[in-house]
């Protein structure tokens, strides 16, 4: 079971956590991408994450760990990544 929440504004703690579910997100769907890629893209996740207008998370119920996040700015879906552990469970479609 996983549950949804609205952060308006993340701690670092909640950063590095969605950081890391759009690494494995990442890393399971976008083929194209060199571990160059990743560790130059990161630091960008991590900054742009606190400026999102809306972000919405996921989180299992039992670890409380972010399974899935979308990131909305200017009215627009900015971010949408699963954890690949949580693919197919339907949290994308929630979001």
């Amino acid at each position: 079971m996983y549950s949804l929440t609205s952060v308006s504004q993340p701690d670092a703690h909640l950063i590095q956590a969605l950081a890391a579910v759009w690494e494995a997100s990442v890393c399971a769907t976008h083929d194209f991408l060199t571990e160059a890629d990743l560790i130059e893209l990161r630091p960008q996740v991590i900054e742009a994450l606190p400026q999102m207008t809306v972000l919405l998370v996921m989180c299992d119920g039992a670890t409380l760990a972010p399974a899935a996040f979308l990131g909305l700015a200017s009215h627009k879906i900015e971010a949408l990544f699963v954890h690949p552990q949580a693919r197919g469970q339907g949290l994308g479609k929630r979001l």
